[in-house]
């Protein structure tokens, strides 16, 4: 039986502005090929920007990444943690995991035609 997962949405004024974070498959994929999930030497500073960035690109399609870290000082400058973001570093791992790496019920099952031959005999 699977669950369906339901978006968490996050608005934050930082700066004077609003602020929509908001996690889709393309911000998802964005950040996984930044190496967001791969990346060892990535500070947790770095890592919480790229996630703020991915979560900002669906309300807002022309953040960039450097904009998105600038925020982020921002926030903290205002006196937020790192720590502030962690429900928004969550929602991004829970939604990093279902789209990428939790299988759950399988739809499609990639077979191997070596594999597949060896079974018809």
């Amino acid at each position: 039986m699977s669950t369906k997962l339901e978006p968490e949405i996050f608005d934050l004024t930082i700066g004077g502005r609003d602020y929509t974070v908001e996690f889709d498959r393309e911000g998802l994929k964005e950040a996984d090929s930044m190496g967001v999930a791969t990346k060892d030497g990535m500070g947790l500073y770095d890592r919480t920007a790229l996630i703020l960035y991915a979560g900002l690109k669906k309300n807002h399609p022309f953040v960039t990444i450097k904009t998105a870290a600038k925020i982020l000082d921002s926030a903290i400058d205002e006196g937020y943690t790192l720590d502030d973001f962690s429900e928004i570093v969550d929602e991004f791992t829970k939604w990093y995991k279902a789209l990428f790496i939790v299988s759950g019920e399988k739809k499609k099952k990639i077979i191997s035609r070596r594999i597949a031959g060896v079974q018809k005999k």
